[in-house]
């Protein structure tokens, strides 16, 4: 429990001085602009996820629309996304295949055929070995004495604090960085190695710039384009995991029993399977799509005519074959005997139903009930016409009467239809 409780502990002041570290910082401020709306968009896609499914149009111009179809490359471009693919991914495998020079790995055996061709992938030696032993075992493996560049670094790795930066960094800071300060000292802020990671810091952003330039015209045309803010995103993401491992790598506790990871080989390795990776996306990436047109009007109004043609069609069929059915039964002497006695009958029953007096009063007081058919033609030429005046007739013998008095006298009655 209490070593638990250190180790928690430990990690807590571990992430306080990266949190406290100027670069890191820095880093946050650079890419917050571009990384807070992309987490506000990814939290809003979570919180409101679009629907499953969707409706189909019901217009048949929707529907019969042709789908969207992926821009094809040239035979150029094909030809040189593929070279420029086999160039960066054989350049990867070959800095994959051949890590910076770790002495506590080459010299160790491998025990696999992977290690043999990975010497990341081996058991280091103990990095408490003496000095002399250590560069006795270099010059056998090299079977030759041992140079005066090998010689420096040999005696350089005199102390427990060079070795782990030599681990961390690799030899290259450790050998010519002279304002590098040593780890551990009061000056290094906590931190191992902090000048030592300004000192390897344009060597990553260079190797990351390499991996953008590739991914970047490897992402060239065809609207392929869209893809290179992921790709950028990615390889800072990545810069950003290294330089946290490497501020946060424990190699001074490791150091106490003798088997530590070997920082900078691999990181090494994962950077170049890293880069391989994202080249390979890049290469496989989509190009846009050309969306299907929209509908034009004559697709939109076709079905429309169509349905009217049709309707149409059908009304003139109905009267040719009514007027067909009219026609023949007209045709025999018989029908038309019977057509002319029946519109005769009903002419007959008409003028009699007229000239009753009877039957006009019934007519006269079925039309001019309240609601009658009088009532709704007022109502309707008022709507339709608006205010009019119009002259009114009495009827009777006292309307006959007053139709001669004014035709004598002056002008008939105005009755205003809005009163």
């Amino acid at each position: 429990m209490v070593d638990d409780r250190n180790e928690s502990e430990l990690h807590e002041l571990e992430m306080t001085a990266i949190l406290q570290n100027g670069l890191v910082q820095t880093a946050l401020v650079i890419s917050a602009p571009y990384l807070v709306p992309k987490g506000i968009r990814l939290v809003q896609s979570f919180l409101n996820p679009a629907p499953k499914g969707s409706r189909a149009p019901a217009h048949p111009a929707f529907v019969n629309r042709p789908p969207p179809r992926m821009l094809v490359d040239s035979p150029r471009l094909a030809i040189f996304r593929l070279f420029l693919v086999a160039l960066g991914v054989s350049v990867a495998v070959f800095s994959a295949l051949s890590p910076p020079h770790n002495l506590f790995l080459s010299l160790s055996t491998p025990h696999s055929f992977l290690s043999s061709l990975f010497p990341t992938l081996r058991h280091p030696l103990d990095i408490r070995l003496a000095t002399e032993t250590l560069a006795r075992a270099w010059s056998h493996s090299l079977g030759r004495p041992l140079s005066e560049p090998e010689l420096a670094l040999a005696s350089r790795l005199q102390t427990l604090d060079a070795r782990l930066a030599y681990i961390a960094y690799g030899a290259g800071p450790l050998m010519q960085c002279a304002w590098c300060r040593p780890p551990g000292t009061a000056s290094a802020a906590g931190l191992l190695g902090t000048d030592y990671l300004l000192a390897i810091a344009p060597g990553t952003a260079v190797a990351c710039l390499t991996a953008l330039t590739g991914c970047g015209l490897l992402l060239s045309g065809n609207g392929r384009e869209r893809w290179r803010a992921w790709m950028v995103l990615a390889v800072v993401t990545g810069a950003g995991v290294e330089v946290w491992k490497r501020l946060t790598w424990d190699g001074a506790r490791g150091g106490v029993g003798g088997k530590i990871s070997m920082l900078h080989s691999e990181l090494h390795l994962a950077r170049a399977l890293f880069f391989t990776v994202l080249l390979v996306l890049s290469f496989l990436a989509p190009p846009a799509t050309i969306p299907s047109p929209p509908p034009s009007a004559s697709s939109l109004l076709a079905p429309a005519i169509s349905a009217i043609s049709a309707q149409t069609e059908g009304v003139l069929d109905r009267l040719r074959a009514l007027s067909l059915q009219r026609m023949a039964i007209l045709h025999k002497e018989e029908f038309r005997e019977q057509v002319t006695t029946f519109w005769t009958s009903a002419a007959h029953d008409s003028s009699l139903a007229r000239s009753d007096p009877q039957i006009q009063d019934v007519l006269e007081t079925q039309f001019r009930v309240p609601g009658g058919p009088t009532e709704q033609f007022e109502k309707w030429l008022m709507s339709s016409l608006g205010p009019v005046r119009v002259q009114v007739r009495h009827g009777g013998a006292e309307g006959e009467r007053e139709d001669e008095e004014e035709s004598e006298g002056g002008e008939g009655e105005e009755v205003s239809l809005t009163a």
